[in-house]
């Protein structure tokens, strides 16, 4: 498997990542949940 592009979003609350080969098949896709302390968010 050879990686040629990734993509991601960065979003609020998911993070999503999209990679594809050479030929523009996708060879993974993942979304992650992003977490933030709220206790050090500024006001």
């Amino acid at each position: 498997m050879q990686i040629a592009t990734i993509g991601l979003d960065l979003a609020k609350n998911v993070i999503q990542l999209h990679a594809v080969n050479q030929h523009g098949r996708t060879v993974a896709k993942k979304a992650l949940t992003a977490y933030f302390d709220r206790s050090t968010k500024k006001k």
